[in-house]
């Protein structure tokens, strides 16, 4: 992948971290990692990534106050988003949907579902 897109996994359980991390960076993607919302989000705004991976329930501040964060954030606000969880409450989508959030996946889910939504929100791009 030539100008290989980076991409942030804001993540705090690490199995799911690594698994993410090791299944993208074999895609050919810049992976960088924090496991709690204070440090994802201090690492958004240094690197400026291409995409956000990030799980609704974090240490520190939840996933959607990182993104509400981010919208209002020139430099980082248009960083698409793809949202994780465990739960699948309407209302959480819902309040997703309206910061913007490219996808939202419940846990578990198959590791060829993300790499396909990540793969579909580069090719939004191109």
């Amino acid at each position: 992948m030539t100008n290989s897109p980076t991409i942030i996994i804001v993540e705090d359980d690490w199995s799911v971290r690594t698994l993410l991390s090791k299944y993208l960076r074999a895609q050919g993607y810049k992976i960088h990692v924090a496991e709690d919302g204070i440090e994802g989000l201090r690492l958004i705004k240094s690197i400026l990534p291409d995409l956000l991976i990030v799980d609704y329930r974090l240490p520190g501040m939840n996933g959607l106050t990182i993104v509400k964060m981010l919208r209002s954030d020139i430099s980082v606000k248009n960083i698409p988003v793809i949202m994780l969880t465990v739960l699948d409450r309407k209302s959480i989508i819902n309040k997703a949907a309206e910061l913007g959030i490219f996808a939202f996946i419940i846990k578990p889910f198959r590791i060829r579902q993300l790499l396909d939504t990540v793969k579909s929100v580069f090719a939004k791009e191109g």
